[in-house]
């Protein structure tokens, strides 16, 4: 049902791995490289996040409000996909989180 599923921020699909897919992956430096930046850039988001985070302006707020109808969003929805949208500008470190964050956030949300 809608409310349960306002309490879900995120949904990706992800398709499944070929075997020899994996095993490239297993044996590459490369991954640990790159888990080792991603790391870097979630604490940095997080302490972003809990110290000066982005705000969402006015374009983006109306933007969410406009989609809860068409999407049938609840207010717990809506709060959901504002507070992803504020998460996605951190990421890209920016101090306003627009449209194309908002719009973003929404795209993220199960259908």
């Amino acid at each position: 049902s809608g409310p349960v599923l306002d309490r879900i921020d995120i949904c990706v699909f992800v398709e499944k791995l070929k075997q020899e897919d994996m095993k490239k992956i297993v044996d590459s430096k490369t991954v640990q490289s790159e888990s080792s930046k991603l790391r870097s850039l979630v604490c940095a988001t997080r302490m972003r996040l809990a110290t000066c985070p982005p705000q969402l302006d006015s374009a983006a707020k109306d933007m969410l409000l406009a989609a809860s109808k068409t999407l049938g969003l609840t207010g717990r929805g809506i709060k959901s996909a504002m507070r992803l949208a504020i998460t996605i500008a951190a990421l890209e470190e920016k101090t306003v989180a627009g449209v194309a964050h908002a719009a973003e956030a929404l795209q993220y949300r199960r259908r």
